[in-house]
C-alpha cells in the first residue's frame, strides 16, 4: 500500500532536533512539516551527580525511558571518561528506538518490553530477581515515578538521576498563535504530555483560537497512551493515535484518517 500526505501540513511540537528528523519523514510521504517546538531540553547537573558518578560501578541496572535520556547520559559519561561502566551494568529501556541508540554505541540491552508503555514494562520485567539490587534512573525533571516505585516495591535500591531539564521555548508562543491565525497547518502532532500542556496553555490565551480548537478545526494526533491521557485531561480531544508508537506509524494513521474522514484539509 502506498502512503501519501498529498501536501498536507503537519504541525510538529517536539524539540527541534527530533522535529527535523520528523520533517524528513513527512516530506518522504509528500507532506509539509511546520516545526514549532512546544518543549526543548538542556542538560543540568543534578544535586546527586557527584555521588552517582563516583559509585557507578555499584549499580546493577540502569534504566532508560527515552532516547533523550540516553543521549545526555552517554555524552556526560564520555566527557568524564566513565562510559566503560555501562558494560558492567544490565541495561533496561522503553522503546525499540531507545534500545537501538544504546546498541549503536556498542552496549547490550538486557530488557526491552514489547510495547512503549511504562505499564507494560512493569508487567514484563522479571522483578523476582531484583531484590537488593541497585538501580539507576537517568531522567528529565518532569519524569514520572512509575518505574522507580515499581522497582522499590520489589526491594530494589533506586536512585533517580535528573540529567536534563524540559522547558517551554520563549519564541514558540508567538509563532504558534501566528500559525493558528494564518491557518498554516492541517493536523497537530504531539509526542509528550509536556508539549500538550504548553500547546494548550498558549491556545487558551486566544479565546477565538481556542474555541476553533475545541470545535475540531484542527485534528489532533497523539503518539501514544500517555500523551493521549494528557490531551484528554486538559479538555482536548484525540482524533488519531497509532497502535505502534512511532512517527512513521503516526503518519500512516494520519493518512488513513484523512482518506476516511475527509478532515485535515484547510
Amino acid at each position: 500500500m502506498s502512503y501519501s500526505l498529498n501536501n498536507h501540513s503537519i504541525l510538529i511540537t517536539r524539540p527541534y532536533e527530533a522535529a527535523c528528523k520528523d520533517k524528513e519523514l513527512i516530506e518522504s510521504y509528500k507532506g509539509k512539516a511546520l516545526l514549532i517546538p512546544m518543549i526543548e531540553t538542556h542538560p543540568i547537573k543534578s544535586y546527586n551527580e557527584v555521588d552517582i558518578l563516583s559509585s557507578l560501578s555499584m549499580y546493577n541496572w540502569i534504566v532508560f525511558t527515552s532516547r533523550r535520556g540516553v543521549s545526555y547520559t552517554l555524552k556526560l559519561l564520555k566527557d568524564k571518561g566513565l562510559l566503560w561502566n555501562l558494560h558492567k551494568m544490565k541495561i533496561a529501556v522503553i522503546g525499540k528506538k531507545t534500545a537501538n541508540l544504546i546498541e549503536e554505541e556498542g552496549f547490550t540491552v538486557s530488557f526491552c518490553p514489547e510495547s512503549f508503555r511504562a505499564a507494560d514494562f512493569i508487567k514484563e520485567f522479571p522483578f523476582k530477581k531484583i531484590r537488593g539490587e541497585r538501580i539507576l534512573f537517568p531522567q528529565g525533571n518532569l519524569a514520572r515515578d512509575l518505574l522507580v516505585k515499581a522497582f522499590s516495591a520489589h526491594g530494589a535500591e533506586c536512585d533517580k538521576w535528573v540529567i536534563y531539564k524540559t522547558f517551554n521555548p520563549d519564541q514558540s508562543k508567538e509563532r504558534l498563535l501566528q500559525a493558528f491565525e494564518r491557518n498554516e497547518f492541517d493536523i497537530a502532532v504531539f509526542a509528550s504530555p509536556s508539549a500538550v500542556r504548553n500547546f494548550n496553555e498558549i491556545a487558551r490565551g486566544n479565546p477565538e483560537v481556542y474555541q476553533h480548537l475545541l470545535d475540531g478545526k484542527w485534528p489532533l494526533a497523539s503518539i501514544g497512551p500517555t500523551t493521549t491521557e494528557e490531551l484528554k485531561r486538559v479538555g482536548l480531544r484525540v482524533d488519531i493515535e497509532p497502535q505502534t508508537y512511532t512517527m512513521e506509524e503516526m503518519l500512516k494513521e494520519i493518512i488513513s484518517y484523512i482518506k476516511h474522514t475527509g478532515r485535515g484539509f484547510k
